[in-house]
């Protein structure tokens, strides 16, 4: 399964398009309204600073 690069838009691919690490997504903010519908999906994030932000489903994990 592809990677989704996300963009400035509030939006998240589903979560049962994560790969099998349960990667779903890079990029995208931490803002309170994109962490809201993330872990409301069961989406979470996982990042260092300086790097991009690595978006996990928890389907796959």
């Amino acid at each position: 399964m592809p990677v989704f690069k996300l963009t400035k838009s509030l939006i998240f691919p589903n979560p049962e398009l994560a790969n099998n690490e349960g990667i779903l997504a890079i990029g995208g903010d931490l803002s309170v309204e994109r962490l809201l519908l993330a872990y409301y999906n069961g989406i979470f994030p996982w990042f260092s600073e300086g790097e991009p932000i690595i978006w996990l489903s928890l389907i796959h994990i």
